[in-house]
């Protein structure tokens, strides 16, 4: 008897068929798409909307520098209870030059608005490359930029026609709570009236919604399925048809959620006092905007994980 009998080992047979090696498994830290794996590509997107805002923001600042350039409290009595410093700042002494700069600031504004569809697209293309199994790291956050350069024009013609949706869907509720209320003016009192004509709102905001939440689902298209603009709405609307319950309840979470940082934080700015509002005011609001990256990222995360897995036939990942 040789030592292989006696450790149990058989001698492999001639006549059996050659076993099949088994297939390498993909680690579970690199299955679906983490959002604390792009916490730079998350603080980018953060990093750029408050660069962009304050971008925007250099032309109509030169008002209240010129009115309180030289007070000892420097822009503090704009805050001040009452609103006077304020409203003289809008309407009075610095109406002028508020209206002479709000041009260029609207113009910066559309541009910021325009050119931030690289870093939310890198954001996205970073998450659909870790639903593939790819490392995180400098080089993929690269190519996540390049691919999100690539898909510029169809991520701007996407939000163009979303915008228009939803304007068309704001017209809809406006025109119908105005129609609402001439027939009921008489019949019932002027709380009643606008109490009822909230109604026609209340679908419209649904739809306006809806839309929204397309609009994340298109733009994960475009970089999972990597169709053409139409296929990508084609398949973001089968996404929320197939589960809208699901679908609608993750996006309001994280949009919900970041309306709620936003109000805390405007509630916490009140409780802080006048005398520190303005810094308070600037801290309190970006994080309250980085907790609205946060949120969003964590949907589209959520979004990528699914329609990657509708791709590849396989299960749909939703945590």
């Amino acid at each position: 008897m040789t030592t292989d009998a006696l450790e149990g080992d058989a001698a492999p047979d001639p006549g059996a068929p050659e076993a099949t090696p088994p297939e390498p498994s993909v680690p579970s830290s690199a299955r679906g798409a983490r959002v604390y794996r792009s916490a730079v590509a998350i603080a980018l997107v953060w990093a750029y909307g408050f660069g962009g805002a304050l971008l925007a923001a250099l032309p109509v600042l030169g008002a209240p520098h010129a009115l309180y350039g030289g007070n000892v409290h420097g822009d503090a009595p704009l805050v001040e209870p009452g609103g006077l410093a304020l409203a003289d700042l809008v309407t009075g002494r610095g109406a002028a030059t508020l209206a002479a700069a709000l041009p260029a600031s609207a113009t910066l504004l559309v541009l910021t608005a325009l050119l931030g569809h690289v870093p939310l697209g890198a954001l996205i293309a970073h998450l659909e490359q870790q639903a593939r199994g790819a490392r995180a790291g400098a080089a993929r956050l690269g190519t996540a930029y390049l691919r999100a350069l690539a898909t510029f024009f169809p991520m701007v013609g996407l939000t163009t026609l979303s915008l228009a949706a939803q304007g068309a869907a704001a017209a809809a509720g406006l025109l119908g709570s105005e129609a609402l209320g001439g027939v009921l003016t008489g019949k019932l009192d002027d709380q009643a009236i606008t109490l009822v004509s909230l109604v026609p709102w209340l679908p419209a905001a649904l739809v306006l919604f809806t839309l929204r939440v397309v609009t994340d689902l298109a733009y994960v298209q475009l970089f999972v399925a990597r169709g053409t603009l139409l296929r990508a709405i084609g398949g973001a609307v089968r996404a929320v048809r197939a589960r809208p319950v699901a679908t609608l309840g993750r996006a309001l979470f994280a949009y919900g959620g970041g309306a709620l940082a936003v109000a805390l934080a405007t509630a916490a700015v009140g409780l802080l006092g006048v005398p520190r509002a303005p810094w308070s005011m600037l801290v309190a609001h970006q994080a309250a905007l980085l907790v609205k990256v946060v949120l969003r990222a964590a949907w589209l995360a959520s979004a990528v994980r699914e329609a990657r897995g509708l791709r590849d036939g396989a299960p749909r990942e939703l945590a």
